[in-house]
């Protein structure tokens, strides 16, 4: 038995090692070529390690856990050929005509060559970067959802919280009015207070985000955990949901009848 060596491959642009997260295999496990043999993590993101070539595992080197440098032994598999040191060959063609017909083309020239070389596992680049980034493409999809169901419940808790608390103070509105108060002003005191209870709410929010969001950063492929856009561009739209929903209630008490207001009880 001669085994394929594997040694970990590189794993990102300026990555020297990765911790091992786990194996997907077992010694004695029959794996073909592109089958994912385990999961690593580095520094910038998650990545699943497939296999180069088919037949069984033999050995694993490393633990979950384990920090292994890249073009380190990773895994052994016995391919069943005699020359299994070198993974199958493989080839790849760039042309601005359609997929097919280049696939096609590759075909008939190989097999001139020589027709010994199997030719049916053809795929195209955008379909092999595809398999390789659908499991962060996943995450990534998962936590936007999320993220964008957070904002919707904030937005609805806010808004009601706030429409109840101005809704409130109709009595006072109309005690006010009666004593001279103008329309414009009580408005704008009710905003002014709504804006200092939000803002408070928002910079604590704020703060608290810049604590957390650093667990994220192994899933953000070239983005920043600090990116101000982001925090600036969600605090002003929960500030400006806070604004509206004093500013409705309390603009609809301001325009009601003074004595209506002051008979209720």
């Amino acid at each position: 038995m001669n085994p394929y060596r594997m040694r970990l491959p590189d794993v990102g642009e300026g990555v020297a090692e990765a911790e091992l997260v786990q194996w997907f295999v077992v010694v004695g496990d029959e794996v073909t070529s592109e089958s994912v043999l385990a999961e690593v993590l580095t520094d910038k993101a998650t990545i699943e390690v497939a296999s180069p070539v088919a037949g069984v595992v033999t050995a694993l080197h490393g633990e979950p856990g384990d920090v292994l440098a890249v073009g380190s032994e990773f895994v052994e598999i016995d391919t069943g050929s005699a020359d299994s040191n070198e993974p199958p060959p493989t080839s790849a063609a760039q042309a601005d005509v359609d997929a097919t017909t280049v696939a096609n083309q590759v075909r008939q020239v190989t097999r001139a060559v020589d027709p010994s070389i199997p030719t049916s596992a053809q795929t195209t680049m955008e379909a092999l970067m595809a398999r390789t980034m659908a499991a962060d493409r996943y995450r990534a999809l998962l936590t936007s959802g999320f993220a964008a169901a957070s904002i919707v419940l904030a937005a609805v808790g806010i808004f009601g919280v706030t429409l109840r608390v101005v809704q409130r103070r109709r009595r006072e509105f109309g005690v006010r009015l009666a004593l001279g108060a103008r329309p414009a002003g009580l408005l704008a005191g009710s905003l002014m207070r709504t804006a200092a209870g939000a803002g408070a709410g928002l910079l604590l929010g704020l703060a608290l985000s810049a604590l957390l969001m650093p667990a994220l950063s192994p899933y953000l492929h070239d983005l920043s955990t600090r990116d101000a856009s982001t925090y600036a561009a969600a605090a002003l739209l929960l500030f400006v949901i806070s604004l509206a929903a004093a500013a409705l209630p309390a603009r609809r008490a301001t325009r009601l009848n003074v004595v209506e207001v002051l008979r209720e009880e």
